[in-house]
C-alpha cells in the first residue's frame, strides 16, 4: 500500500477513480467526490489535502484530510457531510490503511477518521495503537411491505396524532397538497423555498438558517443542480392552501433515499406539517415505487423512534503510531469524562 498526498484540486482530476472506490463500498450519493467538491467550493480553505492510497496500479482507498495540529491529522467534517470523506475497497483492512497513511503524513504520530457508517466501512478492532470511539446513533427505515403494514407496526399515538391533526385541518377547511419534485428547474425553486421557510424559524436567530444569498444556500442549490441532471435529487414539499409549510431535500441512489435536510413552518402550533409530509412520503415510498430504505443520517432524536425501530451507531477512528501515544491519548480521555465541562476529546475537524 502506498498514499500519496495532493492539492485538493486534484479531486477533480481523481473522480473517476474515488467514485470506483465508493461504487464497491456503499455507493451513496454523500461519498462521491462530486459531493465533496461542491462542499469544498463553499467551505474549503487551501489547507485539505487529497490522499490516495494505491495497491499496485489500483486505488483501493480515497480521503480528503488536512493538519489539525503538529503531528496530528484527521479527515475534514464540514457539517453538511453526514458521514466523513473517506472511501475504501471493500476487502481492504482498515487499520493497515490508517497505519500506511499515518506513516505517509509529513511528522505524523496521529490520525482520525470521522463519521463512519459500520454499514460502509466494517468497525475496526480494538489495537494498541487504534482506538474506536462512538459518535452517534441514527436511523433508517427499510421498505418492506406495502405502507398500510408499515403504518400498523407504527405506535398508536402516532397514529391517532395523525388522525386527529387530519380531522383538524378538514374542519378548518384546510387543503393540503404533497409534492414530490425531480426536475432540475423545479429544484432550483424548491431550495430557495426551503431557504425562505427555513429563514424564518429558530435557525436564522443562530446565523445557520439556508438562503439563497449565503454558502449553505448556494452548496444546496449547485447540489441539486448537479445531482438532478443524474436523477438523484428530489425535493418533497407539503402545503396548506398552496402555502408550503415542510420540506425536505433529498439524494438517492440504487432504492436508498437520503434525507440530507429538512424544515417547517414553525408557526403551525396546532398540526405538525413535518409529521404530515413524513407520513404522506412514507406512503408514496412504500406503494408507489421501488425504493428499499431511507436513510435519516443525523443523530437519532425522539421524532425519529414514532418512524423507525432501526437504529446503528456510526462511529470515528484514531490510530496512533505508537502504542505509548494511544495510552497517553486514553489517559486523557478518562480525564476529561470525569469533567463533563470540558470538551468532547475527539477532534471534530470544521
Amino acid at each position: 500500500m502506498k498514499w500519496r498526498l495532493y492539492g485538493i484540486g486534484a479531486l477533480k482530476d481523481f473522480e473517476r477513480d474515488w467514485d470506483a472506490i465508493n461504487a464497491e463500498g456503499g455507493n451513496l450519493p454523500i461519498q462521491d467526490a462530486l459531493f465533496f467538491s461542491l462542499l469544498l467550493d463553499e467551505f474549503g480553505n487551501g489547507q485539505v489535502k487529497l490522499a490516495v492510497c494505491e495497491n499496485g496500479s489500483r486505488p483501493i482507498a480515497a480521503t480528503l484530510i488536512r493538519r489539525m495540529r503538529i503531528g496530528a491529522w484527521q479527515t475534514i467534517q464540514p457539517s453538511q457531510a453526514p458521514l466523513g470523506p473517506w472511501v475504501q475497497n471493500a476487502s481492504a483492512p482498515t487499520e493497515e490503511l490508517l497505519e500506511s497513511l499515518a506513516r505517509s503524513l509529513p511528522g505524523s504520530y496521529f490520525f482520525s477518521a470521522t463519521q463512519l457508517d459500520p454499514d460502509i466501512v466494517p468497525r475496526p478492532t480494538v489495537s494498541p495503537k487504534l482506538g474506536v470511539l462512538d459518535y452517534i446513533d441514527t436511523a433508517r427505515v427499510t421498505v418492506r411491505g406495502n405502507f398500510a403494514e408499515y403504518w400498523a407496526s407504527r405506535g398508536k399515538n402516532l397514529q391517532n396524532n395523525m388522525k386527529r391533526q387530519r380531522n383538524r385541518l378538514a374542519r378548518e377547511g384546510i387543503e393540503t397538497r404533497f409534492d414530490w419534485l425531480r426536475r432540475s428547474a423545479d429544484l432550483r425553486a424548491a431550495v430557495d423555498a426551503f431557504g425562505d421557510l427555513e429563514s424564518r424559524g429558530w435557525k436564522a436567530a443562530e446565523g445557520t438558517a439556508l438562503h439563497s444569498t449565503n454558502a449553505q444556500g448556494r452548496f444546496y442549490r449547485a447540489l441539486v443542480e448537479r445531482y438532478s441532471a443524474r436523477e438523484e435529487a428530489s425535493a418533497l414539499q407539503y402545503f396548506y392552501n398552496g402555502t408550503l409549510v415542510a420540506c425536505d431535500l433529498c439524494l438517492d441512489r440504487d432504492g436508498v433515499m437520503i434525507l440530507l435536510k429538512t424544515t417547517h413552518d414553525e408557526s403551525q402550533k396546532t398540526t405538525s406539517p413535518s409529521y404530515l409530509l413524513r407520513q404522506e412520503s412514507m406512503r408514496r415510498l412504500f406503494d408507489e415505487t421501488n425504493f428499499e430504505r431511507i436513510e435519516f443520517y443525523g443523530r437519532v432524536m425522539e421524532w425519529h423512534t414514532r418512524w423507525s425501530n432501526e437504529f446503528r451507531r456510526l462511529y470515528h477512528v484514531n490510530y496512533f503510531r505508537w502504542a505509548l501515544a494511544a495510552r497517553l491519548y486514553a489517559m486523557r480521555i478518562v480525564r476529561m469524562e470525569r469533567t463533563p465541562e470540558r470538551a468532547e476529546p475527539v477532534l471534530t475537524g470544521e
